[in-house]
């Protein structure tokens, strides 16, 4: 199957969602929308593209200093 998230579906919001609800992802059967997502990210020069089984992590390599994190609603520190 091609993918889905074309150049011009990226560029329009409600085409976007209409493509990404249109990927079946039920649960334990993500596959496809995860490999569709990664082949995007991937082509972002930017981006360093991580990936475990189905869920993807894309982080910024611009050279700037970490800004951290925090989990929301809990007293846990951020770092």
């Amino acid at each position: 199957m091609a993918n889905p998230l074309t150049p011009d579906v990226l560029a329009d919001p409600v085409a976007l969602t209409r493509a990404l609800v249109d990927i079946e992802s039920v649960s334990r059967n993500e596959k496809e929308i995860a490999d569709c997502i990664e082949l995007v990210l991937a082509d972002a020069p930017h981006l360093t593209v991580h990936r475990q089984q189905n869920t993807i992590m894309a982080r910024t390599e611009l050279g700037r200093a970490r800004s951290g994190w925090c989990w929301p609603g809990t007293s846990t520190r951020c770092r």
